[in-house]
């Protein structure tokens, strides 16, 4: 039976024919999306042991779990979103007379028609008061639509209602919380009741229909294009016109061209990454000069921090020699240097003492000796003709 994802009906509501189009394609993770799923971790370990803490005697457990204990190695941005969503949600749980059980990342399913519906929110929380309380959060910077209009949670209530494992005994009402920091209104809500959700599933089984139909339009959209793996391939030509037909879009490996169109497209694509390269850099550069003549068009924003190991010799001393976290050749695997930034910042220095730019990198290369490892670079493609 085919499955259907509650994170894929907005694409599919905005697009019926995405469903069919992106058969098949793999999706890849972005940076943003990694940064996410490493904020999702540390609010499931915050939360999965906050369960530990409602169901065992605390003084066994200890205190309750404060969430500054599951933020190491994040970044400076993703720990701030991961504290201020789950002081947010701690707060609405309180509102409702206080947790009675958590779930994190529960597994959800039902049949809808010819397909199954499968979806996990990010946590589940069964109140005193007998609200079921329904979060996901997003950690990237995009606006979403809000609770009430989030058809991703609309699914999640439905499955939560109708999905007979985990959450069978579900006792009154839900209300599906969206905590988006992209959001003008980063904190949004909405209620749903087991007679309310005839209704939703209607409208649900309406955009599975929709998709599953013969004649299924694909309509590109920006929105709808976001996470789509058939944007920009010629399984979505529409989007290829939408987008100026450009020949060099990527392609589905298993219906590449023949070898002469594969070179005309590598010509085309190589065009391209130039240009693009020069564009992005000129665009950002005047964004940053004169942020308000371009504010109806784009805006600076803030992906956050990166993290360096300022002394590389008192890492080891903390990791390899006085906690043993890692061995000597795991530490120092992490650690390689750029040999092209050594030579670099040696330059000055060997400049002032005369040594000519010919017998620069020899030099660095004799002062190494056996620490200098070579390794074959891996295979670039070429154009063997014109």
């Amino acid at each position: 039976m085919r499955k259907i994802r509650c994170s894929s009906l907005p694409r599919y509501a905005m697009c019926p024919g995405a469903l069919t189009a992106e058969d098949g394609l793999k999706s890849e993770d972005s940076a943003v999306s990694l940064a996410g799923t490493e904020g999702h971790g540390a609010l499931e370990r915050y939360y999965d042991r906050y369960q530990e803490f409602l169901r065992y005697d605390p003084v066994e457990v200890g205190l309750r779990p404060s969430i500054s204990e599951f933020l190491d190695g994040l970044d400076d941005m993703t720990a701030s979103r991961a504290r201020w969503y789950a002081h947010v949600m701690d707060g609405a749980i309180e509102e409702h007379g206080g947790a009675v059980e958590i779930h994190t990342e529960v597994a959800m399913s039902m049949v809808l028609s010819v397909v199954r519906l499968i979806g996990h929110n990010d946590l589940t929380v069964i109140c005193a008061d007998g609200v079921t309380l329904i979060s996901d959060w997003k950690f990237n910077f995009l606006e979403v639509p809000e609770a009430a209009h989030n058809i991703q949670l609309m699914g999640y209530a439905l499955l939560a209602i109708r999905d007979e494992t985990v959450l069978a005994d579900i006792p009154g009402e839900i209300h599906t919380i969206l905590i988006a920091g992209g959001n003008e209104n980063p904190f949004t809500a909405a209620k749903y009741t087991p007679a309310s959700t005839i209704a939703l599933e209607t409208y649900i089984k309406s955009i599975v229909a929709g998709s599953l139909a013969d004649d299924a339009k694909r309509v590109p959209n920006d929105d709808a294009c976001k996470y789509c793996t058939a944007s920009g391939t010629t399984r979505c030509p529409e989007r290829l016109e939408e987008i100026g037909n450009v020949p060099a879009l990527a392609m589905p490996y298993e219906i590449l061209p023949n070898p002469d169109k594969c070179l005309e497209l590598f010509k085309a694509v190589k065009m391209v990454e130039t240009f693009g390269r020069k564009f992005m850099s000129d665009v950002k550069a005047a964004v940053t000069e004169n942020p308000e003549a371009w504010a109806d068009v784009f805006e600076l924003s803030n992906t956050g921090n990166t993290r360096t190991i300022k002394d590389a010799q008192d890492a080891y001393n903390i990791f390899v020699t006085d906690n043993g976290l890692v061995t000597h050749e795991e530490f120092m695997e992490t650690m390689k240097v750029a040999i092209g930034k050594l030579e670099k910042a040696c330059k000055p220095v060997m400049k002032e003492r005369s040594i000519p730019v010919k017998d620069q990198k020899m030099m660095i290369a004799r002062l190494l000796g056996n620490n200098l490892e070579l390794k074959e670079k891996a295979k670039s493609l070429k154009v063997v003709k014109s």
